[in-house]
């Protein structure tokens, strides 16, 4: 099922405003009420365009445009090196936890689904080639990420996939209109994570599905060393960071948890929307 730019304008939003969007093939652009335009180049909405950078967000955005050709084999442990260097870094080479994470998708899924931040999609490619009835909104904040992405799905003929510029804490998407929601080992490079948890919140369909993991401070101390010494200067992990006690309670201000657990200083979850609401949530 291909994915046709003016069926989902009704999902998307501007980041800005939250004004509705309307998708004009005449310029390939998503035009606001005022007239501001969110152009598609090779296939990607680009919702950054009007930003305004500042020095933290260059750093991250340029940190990740020059890690996207060597991602995969890092994240994958897919050579000798990599796999000694996560064995050391996090404590185990394995990449089966975040596989385990986008396998628990159902197989016959067919609702709205975003990824944030995608990465280079290595550990959802082979899961969205299974769901092809879904709508699938892959962000990142990265465009080079986002390529990288985008390049593996179309080699797998996924043509259900919607490509967006854009930052997690600020996601042009409305509310409550995403039954699931994918982070996959990137929640611990944004900047600002409390507003990134609370736009989450927002997005999600009550009862909507929160399924990720990532990094957690002060579980391990050589991972913590790392983190400090090398991965934060080189812009890849941004602080704060959370700890195993922060996940709980600020994740439980707008969730249920149903699945938690901790391997090394990764943390792996499944959380759903609670059925109630929160002030402040808005379309």
């Amino acid at each position: 099922m291909k994915v046709m730019f003016s069926e989902i304008q009704n999902i998307l939003r501007c980041p800005h405003t939250g004004g509705k969007l309307r998708f004009d093939e005449s310029v390939q652009s998503f035009l606001t009420a005022n007239g501001d335009r969110y152009p598609v180049v090779d296939g990607i909405v680009d919702f950054l365009r009007t930003e305004r950078k500042d020095c933290l967000s260059k750093k991250i955005r340029d940190a990740y445009d020059s890690l996207a050709s060597d991602y995969d084999k890092f994240a994958t442990s897919r050579t000798f090196a990599t796999k000694i260097y996560n064995t050391i870094f996090r404590g185990f080479a394995s990449d089966a936890f975040a596989y385990d994470v986008a396998q628990r998708i159902p197989e016959y899924f067919g609702g709205v689904l975003v990824d944030c931040p995608v990465g280079t999609g290595v550990f959802t490619c082979r899961k969205y080639s299974e769901i092809p009835q879904a709508t699938i909104f892959v962000l990142d904040y990265s465009l080079y990420m986002l390529l990288e992405a985008k390049k593996k799905y179309e080699a797998q003929n996924i043509q259900n996939v919607v490509y967006i510029l854009a930052d997690m804490k600020n996601m042009p998407i409305a509310g409550n209109s995403v039954d699931v929601l994918l982070s996959m080992s990137g929640f611990h490079a944004i900047a600002d994570k409390d507003t990134a948890l609370f736009e989450v919140g927002r997005v999600l369909k009550p009862g909507g599905i929160f399924w990720g993991c990532f990094y957690v401070r002060g579980r391990r101390k050589l991972t913590d060393l790392f983190v400090s010494c090398y991965h934060e200067p080189k812009g890849w992990f941004v602080p704060p960071f959370y700890s195993e006690q922060d996940v709980v309670e600020k994740f439980s201000q707008y969730f249920e948890l149903k699945r938690l657990f901790f391997l090394k200083s990764f943390v792996v979850f499944e959380a759903y929307k609670a059925t109630g609401g929160r002030s402040g949530w808005s379309s």
